[in-house]
């Protein structure tokens, strides 16, 4: 997930400093590409929570599945918080905390990028810190699960690559300097959070390697836009918001999970989705 996010923010940072600063249209370019799927996902997941069953099985662990879903599947959510699921204060899915902190991220860097200007990458890179660290606090008080600095500091790390990315490539010791930062950061990573450390490090060093191979490939090759590549990552945000939902029905109704099982039924219902969405974007556009 780490990377993922230092790809984001690294992404966003160089796409968009190619544009002018103007809200209405970066409104639609980034946030509402992820507002819309995280929208209708939320309405389908609370439509198929509200569906099933009550769950009798008599030794059933209630913490294997999201409280919010739970209690939207027996019947015992109030009315009044329904709504707060679209805000994401509050949350039916163990990983939506993602959405806010994207949209918070892409929020942050257009207000940087429109006041700050990003010619001075100092003091962007100062108010990017102060941002995310005053959201830190936030999210803590509210408890959302964003606050654990794991997930914010790697937009910090790739907001920071963006900008100085020429300076730190510009000699071969640099380029090490640079692997060695993004290496001690993974590292701090897996120490803070507890997890496994070689296992990690093991899984996010392929994953980077994986990327170098298959930038230095595109480079070359170039993919048709209906090809089953395009296709299968046109989806991938959408199975990523589905997943957990999925993971919630399995252990609901069954008390076990199966990650096959999982997958095959979140890009199906990805595929089901996408049709709607991308008619709200298309409509959107005009």
């Amino acid at each position: 997930m780490c990377i993922f996010l230092i790809l984001s923010s690294y992404g966003i940072t160089k796409s968009e400093s190619l544009h002018p600063p103007v809200f209405k249209e970066f409104l639609f370019r980034r946030m509402a590409k992820i507002l819309i799927p995280f929208w209708v996902v939320t309405a389908f997941v609370i439509v198929v929570a509200m569906s099933l069953p009550m769950s009798y099985i008599p030794d059933f662990d209630t913490e294997k599945v999201t409280p919010n879903f739970f209690k939207i599947s027996c019947g015992v959510m109030p009315l009044w918080k329904i709504p707060l699921l679209f805000t994401g204060a509050v949350s039916i899915n163990p990983h939506m905390w993602f959405v806010c902190v994207i949209t918070f991220s892409y929020f942050l860097f257009f207000l940087i990028k429109k006041t700050v200007g990003l010619e001075r990458k100092g003091m962007c890179v100062a108010v990017y810190i102060v941002g995310m660290v005053l959201f830190s606090v936030v999210c803590r008080q509210i408890h959302y699960p964003a606050h654990y600095w794991r997930n914010l500091w790697s937009l910090v790390l790739g907001f920071y690559l963006a900008l100085y990315e020429k300076d730190m490539m510009s000699t071969k010791a640099r380029v090490l300097l640079l692997l060695a930062v993004v290496e001690l950061y993974l590292l701090s990573y897996t120490m803070f959070s507890n997890d496994n450390v070689d296992s990690y490090m093991l899984n996010a060093n392929i994953a980077m390697l994986a990327i170098v191979i298959f930038a230095s490939l595109f480079r070359r090759v170039s993919l048709r836009p209906r090809s089953a590549v395009v296709c299968f990552s046109s989806l991938s945000y959408l199975v990523y918001l589905l997943h957990g939902s999925i993971f919630n029905v399995q252990w609901y109704l069954w008390g076990h999970r199966s990650l096959a099982f999982v997958l095959v039924v979140s890009v199906i219902c990805a595929m089901l989705l996408k049709y709607p969405i991308d008619y709200i974007l298309k409509k959107m556009r005009k």
